[in-house]
Protein backbone atom coordinates (compact mmCIF):
# COMPACT_ATOMS: atom_id res chain seq x y z
CA UNK A 1 0.00 0.00 0.00
CA UNK A 2 3.04 2.60 0.58
CA UNK A 3 3.73 1.82 -2.81
CA UNK A 4 0.60 2.64 -4.20
CA UNK A 5 0.73 5.98 -2.27
CA UNK A 6 4.30 7.03 -3.47
CA UNK A 7 3.34 6.18 -6.91
CA UNK A 8 0.36 8.22 -6.30
CA UNK A 9 2.60 10.89 -4.93
CA UNK A 10 4.88 10.76 -7.56
CA UNK A 11 5.34 13.80 -9.92
CA UNK A 12 7.76 13.66 -13.03
CA UNK A 13 8.96 17.30 -13.34
CA UNK A 14 10.48 18.38 -16.77
CA UNK A 15 7.63 20.00 -19.10
CA UNK A 16 8.74 22.91 -20.22
CA UNK A 17 6.52 25.99 -20.29
CA UNK A 18 5.80 27.10 -23.74
CA UNK A 19 4.69 23.71 -25.30
CA UNK A 20 1.84 23.36 -27.64
CA UNK A 21 -0.99 21.25 -25.70
CA UNK A 22 -0.80 18.39 -25.42
CA UNK A 23 1.54 16.97 -28.13
CA UNK A 24 4.73 18.22 -26.75
CA UNK A 25 3.66 16.90 -23.55
CA UNK A 26 2.41 13.56 -24.36
CA UNK A 27 6.01 13.19 -25.94
CA UNK A 28 8.02 14.76 -23.12
CA UNK A 29 6.11 12.89 -20.66
CA UNK A 30 6.79 8.87 -22.46
CA UNK A 31 10.84 10.75 -22.28
CA UNK A 32 10.35 11.58 -18.64
CA UNK A 33 9.02 7.88 -17.64
CA UNK A 34 11.59 6.45 -19.57
CA UNK A 35 14.26 8.00 -18.21
CA UNK A 36 12.67 7.18 -14.62
CA UNK A 37 12.73 3.77 -15.16
CA UNK A 38 16.17 3.85 -16.64
CA UNK A 39 17.44 5.88 -13.52
CA UNK A 40 15.57 3.39 -10.52
CA UNK A 41 16.85 0.01 -12.95
CA UNK A 42 20.54 1.32 -12.45
CA UNK A 43 19.67 2.12 -8.67
CA UNK A 44 20.01 6.41 -9.48
CA UNK A 45 18.83 8.99 -7.41
CA UNK A 46 14.86 9.08 -7.75
CA UNK A 47 15.06 12.75 -6.14
CA UNK A 48 14.99 14.74 -9.47
CA UNK A 49 11.73 12.73 -10.72
CA UNK A 50 9.79 13.38 -7.62
CA UNK A 51 7.35 16.48 -6.18
CA UNK A 52 9.42 19.22 -5.56
CA UNK A 53 6.41 20.49 -3.27
CA UNK A 54 6.82 17.67 -1.14
CA UNK A 55 8.05 19.18 2.02
CA UNK A 56 9.09 17.97 5.54
CA UNK A 57 9.33 14.27 6.77
CA UNK A 58 7.50 12.79 4.12
CA UNK A 59 10.13 13.70 1.21
CA UNK A 60 12.84 11.74 3.10
CA UNK A 61 10.08 8.70 2.71
CA UNK A 62 9.17 9.17 -0.20
CA UNK A 63 12.83 9.17 -1.55
CA UNK A 64 13.51 5.89 0.92
CA UNK A 65 10.53 4.30 -0.72
CA UNK A 66 11.90 4.49 -4.46
CA UNK A 67 15.64 3.97 -3.73
CA UNK A 68 16.04 0.61 -3.83
CA UNK A 69 18.51 -1.67 -5.20
CA UNK A 70 16.84 -3.35 -7.89
CA UNK A 71 17.94 -5.78 -10.43
CA UNK A 72 14.89 -5.17 -12.65
CA UNK A 73 12.21 -1.94 -12.79
CA UNK A 74 9.89 -1.63 -15.50
CA UNK A 75 6.99 0.69 -16.42
CA UNK A 76 4.75 -0.75 -19.08
CA UNK A 77 1.03 -1.57 -19.85
CA UNK A 78 0.09 2.31 -21.06
CA UNK A 79 -0.42 4.24 -24.19
CA UNK A 80 1.07 7.67 -23.80
CA UNK A 81 -1.78 8.95 -26.68
CA UNK A 82 -4.30 5.78 -25.08
CA UNK A 83 -3.91 6.56 -21.33
CA UNK A 84 -2.59 9.89 -20.55
CA UNK A 85 -5.62 12.05 -19.35
CA UNK A 86 -5.26 15.57 -18.75
CA UNK A 87 -7.16 17.47 -16.35
CA UNK A 88 -5.74 20.72 -16.99
CA UNK A 89 -2.90 22.48 -19.08
CA UNK A 90 -0.73 21.56 -15.79
CA UNK A 91 -1.94 18.26 -15.12
CA UNK A 92 -1.84 14.67 -16.17
CA UNK A 93 -2.11 11.12 -14.86
CA UNK A 94 -1.19 8.00 -16.11
CA UNK A 95 -2.45 4.29 -15.75
CA UNK A 96 0.51 1.77 -16.27
CA UNK A 97 1.89 -1.07 -14.51
CA UNK A 98 4.88 -0.95 -12.72
CA UNK A 99 7.16 -4.24 -12.26
CA UNK A 100 10.52 -4.33 -10.39
CA UNK A 101 13.12 -7.11 -8.48
CA UNK A 102 15.36 -6.46 -6.29
CA UNK A 103 17.44 -9.59 -5.04
CA UNK A 104 14.96 -10.53 -1.95
CA UNK A 105 11.51 -9.18 -3.77
CA UNK A 106 9.43 -9.48 -7.04
CA UNK A 107 6.29 -7.21 -7.63
CA UNK A 108 4.04 -6.18 -9.88
CA UNK A 109 1.20 -3.82 -9.90
CA UNK A 110 -0.80 -1.08 -11.53
CA UNK A 111 -0.86 2.36 -10.67
CA UNK A 112 -1.32 5.92 -11.71
CA UNK A 113 1.53 8.35 -12.21
CA UNK A 114 0.00 12.32 -11.62
CA UNK A 115 2.26 14.62 -13.91
CA UNK A 116 2.76 18.36 -12.87
CA UNK A 117 4.00 21.62 -14.56
CA UNK A 118 5.37 23.35 -11.88
CA UNK A 119 7.10 26.89 -12.34
CA UNK A 120 6.70 26.64 -16.23
CA UNK A 121 8.75 23.09 -16.34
Amino acid sequence: MARQLLWCLLILAGLSAGDTFPDNDRQQIDTLIRSFAATMAKAGDPAPFLSPTVRGDLRPREIELVRKSYTEFTVSDYSIDRDLIFSDANHADLKLSVSYQTRHLSQQSETTIHFEKVAGA
